[in-house]
């Protein structure tokens, strides 16, 4: 074959390689951040970035998306909180304080240890299904514990987050938006309640506003008539700054396990990852939610 032809069928393969990396999460999962966008719960990063679903989550965009998952953002932009985290009490990192101060106050996570939270290492599948499980008041401490910090897929199955229990190596912000979306349908921990059900309630938005939401999520944004098309829309503006996010550095293996004040819910941690997982107990979801604004 000429070698003319094969440089440019190479050069070819090389561009659809490109394509398909660079359009790799699915349609459901854009969907999804389309059908959250239209809530108001998921905003991605903002500029060019666009919702970034292609790209890694760090833990400190892992919180806040928790945190607005339960309708909690314009509390925690509201209140002061104090948190013991130097990598989170940081001008670059500053914009994240309120989301994992309200985390780590109300005892959905703690940090690494030694005052340092892992603000900008990667979120990994098992640690954002247990913050999600725990977000819906799931408990992985006590006596009887409904799950393992360390392995929530049985029950993040179960109560419809994930559709099999299994780990996802390659956990991506795509694969966090299906979860976040699927925990709108899951029920609270020993309750017939849905989160859904709490967020209408607490006027984080209406009824109407979930059934369009649910038809995006079916047929995409630009199915559904006044809401745009997924092509050309745009985001509400993000007032956190794009987050840069390096590579994920785990505790060193010599570490010891991170104690927290008895003031605190005590941790359980394994030496080579952090000890994030901590137990709310039986969490009631509040009745007089503040709505996002």
């Amino acid at each position: 074959m000429n070698k003319k032809i094969i440089a440019v069928l190479m050069a070819a393969l090389l561009i659809a390689v490109a394509v398909v990396s660079s359009c790799a999460h699915t349609p459901d999962q854009q969907n999804a951040a389309d059908a959250l966008n239209e809530l108001g719960l998921f905003l991605g990063k903002g500029g060019d970035a666009g919702y970034a679903l292609d790209d890694p989550l760090n833990r400190m965009e892992g919180v806040t998306l928790l945190v607005r998952m339960i309708g909690k953002e314009t509390e925690a932009k509201n209140k002061n909180y104090t948190v013991p985290f130097t990598d989170v009490n940081t001008t670059e990192n500053s914009w994240a304080k309120p989301y994992v101060g309200y985390a780590y106050q109300n005892g959905i996570t703690n940090g690494y240890g030694d005052d340092i939270f892992g603000a900008t290492d990667a979120m990994t599948d098992y640690m954002f299904l247990t913050l999600t499980l725990r977000a819906l008041g799931y408990s992985d401490k006590g006596t009887n514990p409904q799950f393992t910090w360390d392995n929530p897929y049985e029950l993040a199955e179960s109560v419809g987050l994930i559709p099999q229990a299994k780990a996802d190596k390659n956990f991506l912000r795509g694969d966090a938006v299906n979860i976040f979306w699927n925990a709108m349908e899951a029920k609270l921990a020993g309750k017939s309640t849905k989160l859904v059900d709490t967020l209408i309630q607490a006027g984080v938005f209406s009824r109407d506003k979930y059934e369009v939401a649910k038809d995006i999520y079916r047929n995409g944004r630009g199915a559904v008539s006044g809401t745009g098309s997924t092509a050309d829309i745009t985001n509400p503006p993000v007032t956190n700054p794009p987050v840069t996010n390096p590579p994920a550095t785990n505790p060193p293996v010599t570490d010891p396990p991170y104690i927290p004040p008895v003031t605190t819910v005590p941790d359980s941690s394994e030496t080579t990852v952090p000890d994030d997982e901590t137990d709310i107990g039986d969490i009631e979801m509040p009745e007089n939610m503040t709505p996002i604004s």
